[in-house]
């Protein structure tokens, strides 16, 4: 799951830097939003991978941490996909000439 997370980062991260440079209104971009989204859930996601790992070992305070947030970051990963969802355009209505 590690390895998976990190490619879903790295893929997201490249459909941003192409956006920044062929894009005007980013904030306005429902592919922007969710690729924030996906960076935000899965870069926690390694992190908790991470923590999950050391608290086999050991109880500590800052995996405790990490361990807890997970609902957290989900609700805010799907709020940004809330918002991506509403700033999709209508489609237009198709018309043959």
């Amino acid at each position: 799951m590690f390895f998976y997370s990190f490619l879903i980062v790295l893929l997201s991260v490249n459909e941003i830097n192409f956006m920044i440079t062929h894009s005007r209104n980013l904030f306005r971009n429902p592919r922007f939003l969710i690729c924030i989204g996906l960076i935000v859930y899965f870069v926690y996601m390694i992190v908790y991978y991470w923590a999950f790992g050391i608290s086999r070992f050991g109880r500590s305070e800052i995996s405790d941490s990490i361990l807890f947030l997970v609902a957290y970051v989900n609700a805010l990963a799907n709020i940004i996909y809330a918002i991506a969802f509403l700033l999709i355009p209508a489609p237009q209505k198709f018309t043959l000439e």
